[in-house]
Protein backbone atom coordinates (compact mmCIF):
# COMPACT_ATOMS: atom_id res chain seq x y z
CA UNK A 1 0.00 0.00 0.00
CA UNK A 2 1.61 3.18 -0.85
CA UNK A 3 1.44 6.53 1.18
CA UNK A 4 -1.18 8.63 -0.24
CA UNK A 5 -3.51 5.35 -0.05
CA UNK A 6 -2.99 4.92 3.49
CA UNK A 7 -3.59 8.68 4.10
CA UNK A 8 -6.53 8.53 2.31
CA UNK A 9 -7.93 5.76 4.41
CA UNK A 10 -6.99 7.26 7.67
CA UNK A 11 -9.01 10.63 6.83
CA UNK A 12 -11.75 8.76 5.64
CA UNK A 13 -11.70 6.54 8.48
CA UNK A 14 -11.65 9.75 10.74
CA UNK A 15 -14.63 11.40 9.17
CA UNK A 16 -16.58 8.24 9.32
CA UNK A 17 -16.14 8.08 13.01
CA UNK A 18 -17.00 11.86 13.30
CA UNK A 19 -20.21 11.30 11.48
CA UNK A 20 -20.89 7.96 13.55
CA UNK A 21 -24.96 8.99 15.20
CA UNK A 22 -24.39 12.39 13.72
CA UNK A 23 -26.19 12.03 10.53
CA UNK A 24 -28.87 14.16 9.66
CA UNK A 25 -31.63 13.77 7.29
CA UNK A 26 -31.16 16.76 5.57
CA UNK A 27 -26.96 15.43 5.07
CA UNK A 28 -26.62 14.40 1.39
CA UNK A 29 -22.78 13.46 1.52
CA UNK A 30 -19.67 14.48 2.52
CA UNK A 31 -16.50 14.30 0.68
CA UNK A 32 -12.87 15.44 1.57
CA UNK A 33 -10.19 16.05 -0.35
CA UNK A 34 -6.17 16.60 0.47
CA UNK A 35 -3.27 19.16 -0.29
CA UNK A 36 -0.65 16.59 0.77
CA UNK A 37 1.97 19.18 -0.11
CA UNK A 38 0.47 21.51 2.06
CA UNK A 39 -0.70 19.28 4.86
CA UNK A 40 -4.38 20.45 4.31
CA UNK A 41 -7.52 18.63 4.29
CA UNK A 42 -11.11 20.26 2.95
CA UNK A 43 -13.92 18.57 4.06
CA UNK A 44 -17.26 19.22 2.19
CA UNK A 45 -20.79 18.75 3.64
CA UNK A 46 -23.70 18.25 0.64
CA UNK A 47 -26.75 19.79 2.47
CA UNK A 48 -30.25 19.71 1.45
CA UNK A 49 -32.39 22.75 2.27
CA UNK A 50 -31.51 25.70 4.58
CA UNK A 51 -28.15 26.07 6.14
CA UNK A 52 -28.98 27.48 9.27
CA UNK A 53 -26.48 28.93 12.10
CA UNK A 54 -27.69 25.74 14.10
CA UNK A 55 -26.72 23.52 10.93
CA UNK A 56 -23.08 25.12 10.44
CA UNK A 57 -22.28 24.54 13.97
CA UNK A 58 -23.69 21.13 14.23
CA UNK A 59 -21.27 20.19 10.99
CA UNK A 60 -18.57 22.32 12.37
CA UNK A 61 -18.96 19.95 15.75
CA UNK A 62 -18.60 16.97 12.85
CA UNK A 63 -15.41 18.21 11.35
CA UNK A 64 -13.64 19.02 14.72
CA UNK A 65 -14.12 15.96 16.04
CA UNK A 66 -12.72 14.50 12.98
CA UNK A 67 -9.92 16.65 12.91
CA UNK A 68 -8.88 15.42 16.02
CA UNK A 69 -7.74 12.28 14.40
CA UNK A 70 -6.18 14.18 11.32
CA UNK A 71 -2.98 12.98 12.41
CA UNK A 72 -0.43 11.31 9.96
CA UNK A 73 3.23 10.77 9.69
CA UNK A 74 3.75 12.23 12.66
CA UNK A 75 2.28 15.94 11.30
CA UNK A 76 -1.03 17.13 12.43
CA UNK A 77 -3.04 17.99 8.98
CA UNK A 78 -4.57 21.88 8.80
CA UNK A 79 -8.02 21.76 7.82
CA UNK A 80 -11.24 23.66 7.10
CA UNK A 81 -14.77 22.41 6.46
CA UNK A 82 -17.18 23.78 3.36
CA UNK A 83 -21.15 23.12 3.66
CA UNK A 84 -22.61 23.25 0.31
CA UNK A 85 -26.24 23.76 -0.52
CA UNK A 86 -27.24 21.33 -3.14
CA UNK A 87 -31.20 20.52 -2.77
CA UNK A 88 -32.70 17.04 -4.06
CA UNK A 89 -33.26 16.24 -6.92
CA UNK A 90 -30.15 18.28 -8.19
CA UNK A 91 -27.06 15.88 -8.61
CA UNK A 92 -24.08 15.84 -6.36
CA UNK A 93 -20.71 17.23 -7.93
CA UNK A 94 -18.14 14.64 -9.01
CA UNK A 95 -16.03 14.19 -5.75
CA UNK A 96 -13.11 12.10 -5.66
CA UNK A 97 -13.22 10.87 -2.08
CA UNK A 98 -16.65 10.12 -1.03
CA UNK A 99 -17.23 9.32 2.60
CA UNK A 100 -21.27 9.50 3.10
CA UNK A 101 -24.00 9.83 0.38
CA UNK A 102 -27.43 9.55 1.28
CA UNK A 103 -29.40 7.22 -0.20
CA UNK A 104 -31.96 8.86 -2.28
CA UNK A 105 -34.81 9.46 -3.59
CA UNK A 106 -35.41 10.73 0.46
CA UNK A 107 -39.01 11.10 2.16
CA UNK A 108 -38.36 12.58 5.74
CA UNK A 109 -41.04 10.10 7.59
Amino acid sequence: MNKNTSLYGEIKLAILRALLGSINPSLRGVSFEIDSNKKFIMVYFFHDGQILPAIENYYSCIDCEASADFFYDNFLYDHDFKIVRIDYPEKLPKQNFWVYIRKEPFVDP
